[in-house]
């Protein structure tokens, strides 16, 4: 029974998420969204054509009908535009329509797959879970802008639990996807680096490099020289956008009034110290799982890269939902947890308001932040540096864990006293 009504909740999800791609898509100016450039890099590997040549890229937005031209020539790795092959066949509306579909499905899948986090009470966090998600700023770039931000996400949520279960090489293959999105996936996969070498987990490199080999001899023989020709795509997109992005270096843009020395020098002081608490954490905290540390990534990562924008922090929902089944485990109190979502789309909220006043996205490098401070104090409150300490449980001394063996005792001794009656 309780398979017919998962399925049936399933596909009446994704009836509902067609009906509202499509309400979306006919309702915004599609042809100069972000998906576009998406659609026309696989439009143009189609035709044989190179999207990082500039009069190609161009004439390409001309033909389709696009006014909009963000950046002359294709913005990510070529791969990537091998993925949007299937979509090129398409129409940009269609495309679109499409895109923004499974985009709402992929994070269904996500949300599925992190709720056996809390165990059985899973079903219970579904409402606070999906609210989150709907009320969190991201998700609207997401969905009426067409980002690649639900796929980033759910690559490094597949690939962490593929880890969790000890399948290191197919985790490494699963979440190198993530390079794709280079701003992102490249420190990212620097930082879990750090944290797969000192735990001697080196089949997640081999996954990894594996996937990078497939990933560069793919699109070598289709263009030898991609690389190359991306590296200056690169290059120019930093200068034009550094300083100016919802991250550590955007803050300190922003604190020292867009001085480069300046900011260069705030920003690495303020850099180095949360790098060396990623490195400590992930390489003294014994029994961290690969949930932790890739969830602690992620905000690494959205905070020191030098290039994001606030749609990019859709990936926080890892590190949120972590976080929540962490503090349930912890203090065994739904209403504290289920409440963590609510208070980073509040402060979002609020980011945005000001964002809108001073015409600026920096400070919205502040959620970030505020997600890194309470899972730093989960991590430093509710577990230890022992060697014996287990995977997300709390510290045998803490008042969390004391109050929760005090209140089973009750109860063991509770029910005893009944069945001792019942006896009698």
């Amino acid at each position: 029974m309780k398979k017919v009504q998962f399925t049936a909740i399933f596909l009446l999800s994704f009836i509902l998420f067609g009906l509202i791609s499509e309400r979306i898509v006919s309702r915004t100016d599609y042809p100069n969204s972000d998906f576009f450039s998406f659609w026309l890099a696989g439009r143009l590997i189609l035709s044989h054509q190179n999207p990082y040549l500039a009069n190609e890229w161009i004439n390409g937005h001309h033909l389709f009908g696009a006014d909009w031209i963000s950046d002359p020539t294709f913005l990510y790795p070529l791969p990537l535009a091998f993925i949007f092959l299937p979509f090129g066949l398409l129409n940009i509306y269609q495309a679109t329509v499409f895109w923004v579909w499974i985009s709402q499905v992929m994070l269904l899948i996500v949300v599925l797959l992190l709720l056996p986090l809390f165990g059985v009470d899973g079903k219970h966090y579904i409402l606070p879970i999906v609210t989150g998600i709907i009320l969190f700023r991201p998700i609207v770039s997401l969905l009426l802008y067409g980002q690649i931000g639900a796929f980033l996400l759910l690559t490094v949520v597949v690939a962490s639990i593929m880890w969790d279960k000890k399948r290191w090489i197919w985790g490494g293959i699963i979440i190198s996807l993530s390079v794709l999105k280079p701003n992102i996936g490249i420190p990212m996969l620097a930082l879990i680096s750090v944290y797969l070498f000192f735990r001697k987990y080196y089949q997640g490199f081999i996954g990894m490099l594996l996937a990078f080999i497939m990933m560069a001899v793919m699109a070598c023989v289709y263009n030898p020289n991609w690389i190359w020709e991306y590296f200056e795509v690169l290059k120019s997109k930093q200068a034009q956008t550094f300083g100016y992005t919802p991250t550590i270096w955007g803050l300190a843009a922003f604190v020292s009034q867009f001085n480069l020395s300046t900011t260069l020098l705030t920003g690495s002081f303020i850099t180095l110290p949360l790098l060396v608490m990623y490195i400590i954490i992930v390489t003294k905290l014994k029994g961290i799982t690969p949930l932790e540390a890739v969830s602690f990534s992620v905000i690494i990562a959205l905070l020191i890269t030098p290039y994001l924008w606030p749609y990019d922090q859709i990936i926080l929902v890892f590190p949120i939902v972590v976080i929540m089944a962490t503090v349930r485990k912890v203090t065994n109190l739904y209403l504290r947890s289920a409440l963590v979502f609510l208070i980073v789309d509040i402060v979002g909220f609020l980011l945005y308001w000001i964002s809108i006043k001073i015409q600026m996205e920096n400070l919205n490098s502040i959620l970030s932040l505020l997600v890194l401070g309470i899972y730093a104090l989960i991590l430093f409150q509710y577990r230890t540096f022992s060697n014996d300490q287990p995977a997300l449980t709390p510290d045998a001394a803490s008042p969390a864990f004391q109050q929760a063996a005090e209140s089973q005792a009750v109860k063991s001794a509770d029910i005893e006293s009944r069945h001792r009656e019942s006896n009698a």
